[in-house]
């Protein structure tokens, strides 16, 4: 059955009264959902539905629910570490393109490789999460469709030979007997395509939250699981704004579309899905600069609009990006005058580590070290080390 959840409501507590109130058996009942972070909640949910001690269910990300049937395919396939995928698309591509291919500089060494062959198996990767039948493909149709697009020739080459990069890097981790997340999603919908998937053992009951718009994967596995399993998938939507094609929502519709199913009760939602239309202001900014100059005039007059500590903690900030961390830091919480009041940012989002001065240093005794030549360094290493 399929539940849908208004957005005044939470998600997680709707899972929790359904498992609490239902009498199921928990040790039975599977709850996949999104995210790690998830997790947390729902067993804290759970705890407050159940008046004393209770075995919880199992719990599995996406991710760890394909991982756990693949495993029940392929018991003997190790998961592929990054490096070991990256050094078999390494060879693959020296073996397609001899001379080299759209940023790859043969005889390069290969941690300068890495960057860029990191960027090839994103695109490599994408196309198995996406369930694409390489096998299906018309080769002398798809190469005239690549030469259609204005793109420069080494890409127009590469995305010609797509197809054998994706067939090479497959064939190179399954001779190591590794599986990368492509290879194990694109196994997992192939087999419930063809009916041949089996749940986790002990499993009779799946419940899905969280889940919007699905990859061609995901649907794959969904519709064999809706058509052979008891299943519960609880959906937190606009109901009134599924059939609208202008709303985020539309895509919801078209997942529901597809798995089919019963649909319990939609419940009243106080909350439409534009509510916030004519409340939100926007300031066009020219660079990061002009953004964090007016972020913190906003964010100084909602500051001094609070009375009590209280009403600081309903202040967020949310940012683009890791890299827009420091400049935040510099040009908006430096500016504020802590002496006179204090503002307690709490930061909870994470810095890249590669952005560091630690890193930094230890990256720039790297690159020296690799690249000297008996008692010689390069001079503008050795410089920019000293920097």
């Amino acid at each position: 059955m399929i539940h849908l959840v208004p957005l005044n409501e939470s998600l997680v507590d709707a899972v929790a009264r359904f498992l609490a109130g239902k009498g199921l058996d928990l040790s039975s009942t599977l709850v996949v959902y999104p995210s790690r972070r998830l997790r947390v909640f729902l067993l804290d949910a759970l705890g407050r539905h159940f008046p004393g001690a209770f075995f919880p269910p199992h719990l599995l990300t996406v991710d760890g629910f394909f991982q756990a049937l693949h495993t029940r395919m392929e018991p003997a396939a190790l998961e592929a570490s990054e490096l070991d995928a990256v050094l078999v698309l390494d060879a693959v591509l020296k073996d397609l393109f001899p001379a080299g291919t759209y940023g790859l500089t043969p005889g390069n060494d290969f941690l300068d490789r890495y960057p860029r062959l990191l960027q090839f198996m994103g695109a490599v990767e994408e196309c198995l999460v996406e369930g694409a039948r390489l096998e299906e493909i018309d080769r002398n149709v798809y190469s005239r469709f690549v030469e259609l697009g204005e793109y420069h020739r080494e890409y127009k080459d590469f995305l010609a030979r797509l197809p054998r990069v994706v067939e090479g890097y497959t064939i190179g981790l399954a001779r190591m007997n590794r599986a990368s997340r492509g290879m194990i999603y694109s196994r997992v919908a192939a087999a419930a395509e063809a009916g041949e998937i089996a749940l986790p053992d002990g499993v009779e009951r799946v419940v899905f939250m969280g889940l919007s718009a699905l990859n061609r994967s995901e649907q794959r596995l969904l519709q064999r699981i809706f058509s052979d399993h008891a299943v519960e998938l609880f959906m937190r939507t606009d109901a009134d704004a599924l059939a609208d094609d202008d709303s985020p929502f539309a895509l919801q519709r078209q997942t529901l579309d597809l798995l089919g199913g019963e649909r319990g009760p939609a419940g009243e939602s106080r909350t439409r899905w534009n509510a916030f239309a004519g409340r939100v202001k926007l300031h066009p900014c020219g660079d990061r600069e002009t953004m964090m100059a007016a972020l913190y005039r906003e964010l100084s007059a909602a500051v001094a609009a609070c009375r009590t500590p209280a009403e600081l903690l309903r202040i967020g900030v949310v940012l683009p990006d890791a890299g827009a961390l420091v400049p935040f830091v510099q040009g908006v919480v430096s500016r504020f005058d802590m002496s006179a009041r204090e503002v307690p940012f709490n930061i909870t989002l994470g810095y890249p580590f590669s952005r560091t001065p630690l890193f930094q240093l230890m990256d720039g005794m790297l690159n020296l070290a690799r690249q000297r030549r008996g008692d010689l360094f390069p001079a503008r290493l050795h410089l920019d080390l000293l920097r």
